[in-house]
């Protein structure tokens, strides 16, 4: 987080550029950072899934909640097939939580051959459940649609 702290700080001074800084009329942060979750937690081991995933989403919770106040982008990068369940089990924790729902600057890196029907259906679900449903429940339409 002090990466985060200094490099925001840093990224005010920047010159503005249209062409990186605004994506379809919206104004995105000018850091974004990628964070690997085996950073986060060395014994990660899918073997060991359930401690794997609280001790790694305390973590990346942290560093989400500082990103967020300093407007800074994160990236979380998949790494490897044999961690899969275990980074889309924290991202999907993370993403629905109601202080990170709203918030449009995470993202997930995932490589294309990871890609199969399971996860790509998890994604996509996740999605729906975190931007459309909230959105029409609001507007009185029910998300059985989905």
């Amino acid at each position: 987080m002090a990466l985060i702290s200094r490099l925001s700080s840093s990224a005010q001074r920047w010159q503005p550029n249209d062409l990186l800084d605004v994506c379809e009329d919206i104004e995105g942060p000018r850091l974004c950072i990628s964070v690997k979750l085996t950073s986060l937690y060395s014994q990660i081991d899918p073997a060991n899934f359930t401690d794997s995933v609280e001790s790694i989403t305390s973590r990346l919770k942290a560093i989400l909640k500082d990103a967020r106040k300093r407007n800074v982008s994160v990236c979380v990068d998949m790494e490897q097939y044999a961690f899969k369940g275990i980074v889309l089990d924290c991202f999907r924790s993370l993403l629905m939580e109601l202080k990170l729902r709203d918030w449009r600057f995470i993202g997930l890196a995932i490589q294309a051959y990871l890609m199969q029907f399971p996860t790509s259906r998890l994604i996509t679900e996740n999605a729906m459940q975190r931007f459309y449903a909230p959105r029409l429940l609001d507007q009185g339409l029910a998300a059985a649609h989905f």
